[in-house]
């Protein structure tokens, strides 16, 4: 979404770069690895000041890693020469998911509704969790506060599954399903906490992606009987 708004061709911008947990990341020489990280994203940022660089599944990646572009991420007016303060430097890791759900459930306990929730809720748990592990354990990053916001996902309720499922519905042509359809697609979803709090979903709408094609065949198979 925050591409689609920067640039005409969005995720597909040379401007967007997107690194990957251990994809991306060698951890047999982290020393060769943060050289190469930094020399890439210098390039991308010289060629287009606000540049999109995303660093996906960052728990999975090495320790100290991330550290290599800690100076890209502070208060300098240039770095090498090259002013990076324009460009968006996002993290996205599933570090703290468990925590984040469990803070949720209590403020639920406390009377406080999910669109009255906050970022300050749940920023502690996410910066104390991503120091422990992944590309910024022991981080300078984190540790000198160069984190601007952090972003909790929260977990999903059941309105909000129902919502995915009805909408991959829709990308199928499918603008109307029965309710025996939706029941048959919504099957593959459980709830959490506990058996006795089935308030979160415990999976989320991806497997609709292949449930949903599948159970339009079945129902399209039976109506031809």
């Amino acid at each position: 979404m925050i591409a689609e708004s920067l640039y005409e061709k969005g995720i597909h911008s040379r401007f967007v770069k997107i690194f990957m947990g251990k994809k991306d990341f060698d951890c047999t020489d982290i020393q060769n690895t943060q050289m190469k990280l930094i020399q890439e994203v210098k390039l991308l940022v010289m060629n287009c000041p606000t540049s999109l660089i995303v660093f996906d599944e960052i728990h999975e990646m090495c320790p100290s890693v991330l550290d290599a572009i800690k100076p890209m991420l502070d208060h300098h007016q240039t770095v090498d020469g090259i002013d990076f303060r324009d460009s968006v430097f996002i993290f996205i890791s599933n570090i703290g998911g468990k925590e984040i759900a469990s803070n949720l459930l209590e403020l639920y306990g406390q009377g406080v509704n999910r669109n009255e929730v906050d970022f300050h809720h749940f920023e502690p748990i996410i910066r104390r969790t991503a120091y422990s592990t992944g590309g910024f354990e022991k981080s300078a990053t984190i540790a000198q506060h160069l984190i601007d916001h952090y972003i909790p996902f929260l977990p999903l309720e059941q309105h909000h599954v129902e919502k995915c499922a009805l909408a991959e519905f829709q990308a199928h042509g499918i603008y109307h399903p029965t309710e025996e359809m939706m029941a048959d697609a919504l099957s593959v979803i459980t709830y959490g906490p506990t058996e006795d709090q089935p308030i979160f979903a415990n999976n989320g709408c991806k497997r609709f992606t292949k449930q949903i094609p599948y159970i339009i065949q079945k129902n399209k198979a039976k109506s031809e009987l």
